[in-house]
């Protein structure tokens, strides 16, 4: 079973190699590469938010720390992808409109509910990401 740092590490390292990748070889990146980069940096961002939330709700010491350190990881990942796309002046809107929502259903909650609620919501987002990064969609 690989753990929550490991499923975010190698999501930071599927995304910052393939930004890498692509941009080395053309910095005109494909509407998919494009498109990738786009989620990743959507969704670490959203990891980071929803990291923080969960730090501040979360009933279980565990979550707590699972959140904090998913925050920590996203933010190093987000200032790597950045780092890269700013060298190569790539400019990646981000779609918050899935944080928003998954926001506005977790501060609904509270206690064990909430807790499981986000560990569901990392699970599904992280397993999603790691599918869209494989193209085993």
């Amino acid at each position: 079973m690989i753990r929550p740092r490991g499923w975010a590490m190698m999501l930071i390292s599927i995304g910052v190699g393939l930004a890498q990748v692509g941009l080395a070889q053309d910095p005109q990146l494909a509407d998919s590469d494009r498109a990738f980069i786009k989620m990743a940096a959507s969704s670490g961002l959203a990891e980071i938010q929803l990291g923080k939330l969960a730090a501040e709700r979360a009933d279980n010491r565990e979550v707590r720390d699972v959140a904090k350190r998913l925050e920590k990881d996203h933010t190093q990942g987000d200032l790597e992808l950045l780092k890269i796309l700013d060298a190569q002046r790539v400019n990646i809107s981000r779609d918050m409109g899935p944080y928003q929502m998954a926001a506005a259903e977790l501060t609904k909650l509270r206690g064990v509910e909430f807790d499981r609620a986000y560990l569901r919501h990392m699970v599904k987002e992280h397993e999603e990401a790691v599918c869209e990064g494989l193209d085993l969609r």
